[in-house]
């Protein structure tokens, strides 16, 4: 069976990047499969992909001036699509806006193209925003640079906002008609699998759970030193401000005591956190680390007390998956994707992301109550041998492309 995976770009290093590269990787190993992975820019990661045995990979051609040009890059990528897809048993888009691109290719070739499966992390934000966005403050819902020093909206970002609310129906209207030629939608969660029911008005979508890579390997827990930790890119929507705000509060109250915090990763949010964290005096407790290897992400998954990701519509949460490999609890968003990742007071706790004195609360509930804390990252941990290998994943992904 031949595959075709196609992801818009690599330009940013994130879950859905890396969660594309484990699959190239562990499909490529299958004798009965060719794997072929498309995309406009591979950027650094390119020679990564190169290296995996029997996978090809192929650049779709932009033109220079029109790679950071949406149209430009929509008209390119579509008809490069619908030349170069025919040959394939499967093709594999994942997220927007790889799936539109496809979706016009299919529609423009007369519905001819091969059987179409939408990996689909969540429905495009920017043009869904009322359904993706349900619990989202209306001064995050934009990207971090559109925002000022307050989280408030920038005017110029306004106004853009409004040009392209112009525009804006006509790309839902052609979106809408795009994904209804595909045979399938996999998601990653039951809650992403009823947006997008809602938005298409479509029935053949199906949750697809990921699972974790390497559960295998990462069984032993090392010591627990008692901090807590936050793996993420640093995004408005992440929610670390509150988290942060969290402990200021607890300082507040007198009863930050020993407590430690780090955060790992890094965005267009670190300046704002990281003055956040200086004028509320924190500072010694709250370390930002930025982008750290994956042997000292293991060390800090192995030593923590428990990992803080508190998102607003979360999708998903790898994340989650990866404190559980580590038998370590998360205190987690009580809605999204995470109401199916964490079982609240079982696997971890769960609390409103807006709500600061909630947040606060269970960082001291579980600081305070260690044995707690350990008998819920050890359920965790058989929670997702359970129903979260990465292997299941592999045969529930292969299942649906049947």
């Amino acid at each position: 069976m031949k595959i075709a995976i196609i992801h818009p770009d690599f330009n940013t290093k994130g879950g859905a990047e890396n969660v594309i590269y484990w699959l190239c990787e562990e499909l490529s190993k299958k004798n009965d499969l060719e794997i072929v992975l498309f995309s406009v820019n591979f950027a650094d990661m390119k020679e990564k992909f190169k290296n995996i045995k029997g996978l090809q990979v192929k650049e779709i051609y932009i033109p220079k001036v029109l790679r950071n040009n949406q149209l430009g890059r929509l008209i390119f990528a579509t008809f490069y699509l619908k030349k170069y897809l025919r040959n394939y048993n499967i093709i594999n888009p994942h997220n927007y806006p790889a799936s539109l691109w496809v979706g016009i290719a299919n529609l423009l070739s007369g519905k001819k193209l091969p059987k179409i499966v939408w990996s689909c992390n969540e429905p495009t934000r920017f043009l869904y925003r009322k359904i993706t966005n349900k619990h989202t403050p209306e001064n995050l819902q934009v990207l971090h640079s559109e925002l000022d020093e307050n989280l408030n909206i920038k005017l110029k970002s306004k106004i853009k906002f409004i040009i392209k609310s112009i525009y804006k129906p006509i790309l839902r209207y052609i979106d809408k008609k795009a994904i209804k030629t595909f045979s399938k939608t996999l998601t990653l969660s039951n809650a992403v699998a009823e947006q997008i029911k809602k938005i298409y008005r479509i029935e053949n979508v199906f949750t697809c759970y990921m699972g974790v890579k390497d559960i295998g390997q990462q069984d032993i827990v090392g010591w627990n030193k008692g901090y807590f930790i936050t793996v993420s890119r640093l995004e408005s929507c992440k929610n670390i401000q509150n988290v942060i705000k969290a402990f200021a509060l607890i300082k507040e109250h007198g009863r930050l005591k020993d407590m430690k915090y780090f955060i790992i990763g890094n965005g267009p949010m670190e300046s704002y956190l990281k003055n956040m964290i200086i004028e509320n005096n924190l500072s010694d407790s709250i370390i930002m680390l930025g982008y750290i290897s994956r042997e000292e992400l293991v060390n800090h998954y192995k030593n923590c007390l428990c990992i803080l990701y508190l998102p607003f519509d979360e999708p998903f949460g790898l994340p989650y998956l990866e404190a559980a490999v580590f038998s370590k609890p998360t205190i987690a968003s009580n809605h999204g994707g995470p109401l199916e990742l964490v079982v609240d007071g079982k696997t971890g706790l769960l609390a409103d992301p807006s709500n600061i004195r909630e947040i606060s609360e269970k960082i001291e509930k579980v600081f305070q109550n260690k044995i707690m804390a350990e008998e819920m990252g050890n359920n965790a941990n058989k929670y997702i041998k359970d129903n979260f290998t990465w292997g299941k994943y592999i045969d529930r992904y292969l299942g649906y492309m049947q």
